[in-house]
């Protein structure tokens, strides 16, 4: 593991199940300063990680410097307990820079080997106990390292909307961000001319958590003498994807007004703009009718998010 090494990727052509023919030689940008030349090396791995989605990444163990060792050091907690070696934070600190250098020697030697794992067990408030394991510390200083250069790789891949075991992210964040993104389902009676009968809201809650029950639908189609329905999902972060959720309450709630020959033109998706799913082809159905109405829906259905059910 030299830290002279190149940094190489292999970029895979789409379409294709092998390695292309050519391979990628990057080399962090030279700077005097060694932090500044770590977060190089980072932004340089998440540039490509960027660039092309099948890039494999096939040497980046020579980015596992002492600089970056001693920072994972420094970002470890002080008063975390000790591993099955008994070295504390303040031990290792005596010696930190020494220690490290010993420590990257054997990773470069390849003769550095992971400690097992102390096991502790805290009591928790019903009586039983909950088992931890604590890693040596030399093992969380690899750990946190490599964690590093991994996050600089695929964090570009997760979703907006992901949150576990991500940097700078947690269950709380998740929370907040669900509150943000309550949506509100809804369906637009119209008459045999296609003409607004009533908006109706159905119900509000998350994508996976969401009761529609089409017996509902079906009664209140029928007492506002809808001919035809159109079924609206509206969603305050502004997401128009089409998830399987969707495809599932569609067909169950068309299904069940086809019964009563109650036709279901489309499904709207109402966020940063609005969507027909039957123009995109994500369900099964012919209307030309609905397109006509996606700016007007997507106002009120807005509102109907923020506010009280609007009249259209």
């Amino acid at each position: 593991m030299d830290s002279r090494e190149d940094l190489r990727t292999h970029s895979t052509e789409e379409g294709k199940g092998e390695t292309a023919g050519c391979t990628e030689a990057v080399r962090p940008a030279p700077n005097t300063e060694s932090d500044s030349a770590g977060q190089s090396s980072l932004s340089r791995l998440t540039e490509l990680a960027q660039e092309d989605s099948s890039r494999q990444f096939s040497s980046i163990a020579h980015l596992l410097t002492p600089e970056a060792l001693q920072e994972a050091f420094a970002s470890l907690r002080k008063q975390a307990g000790a591993g099955v070696d008994e070295v504390t934070y303040r031990d290792y600190q005596q010696h930190a820079t020494q220690n490290i250098r010993q420590l990257w020697e054997r990773l470069k030697s390849q003769t550095y080997r992971a400690q097992p794992l102390r096991r502790v067990y805290i009591p928790k408030e019903d009586g039983t106990q909950r088992a931890i394991s604590i890693p040596a510390l030399e093992d969380k200083i690899v750990q946190k390292a490599t964690v590093r250069l991994l996050n600089a790789i695929f964090e570009v891949d997760f979703l907006s909307g992901s949150y576990g075991s991500r940097p700078g992210r947690n269950a709380h964040q998740a929370l907040d961000e669900l509150d943000r993104r309550i949506l509100c389902f809804g369906a637009l009676f119209l008459d045999q001319r296609k003409r607004l009968l009533e908006f109706r809201e159905l119900c509000k809650g998350t994508i996976d958590a969401v009761t529609v029950h089409p017996r509902e639908v079906v009664r209140d189609a029928l007492a506002s003498n809808a001919y035809c329905t159109i079924l609206v999902r509206s969603d305050p972060a502004g997401d128009v994807i089409f998830s399987m959720l969707d495809a599932m309450l569609w067909r169950r709630v068309s299904e069940a007004l086809n019964v009563v020959n109650i036709a279901t033109l489309d499904y709207m998706l109402v966020g940063a703009r609005v969507v027909s799913c039957a123009e995109e082809g994500w369900i099964n159905t012919k209307n030309e009718f609905s397109s006509g109405l996606q700016a007007t829906i997507g106002g009120s259905m807005k509102q109907a998010t923020y506010g009280p059910t609007p009249m259209l």
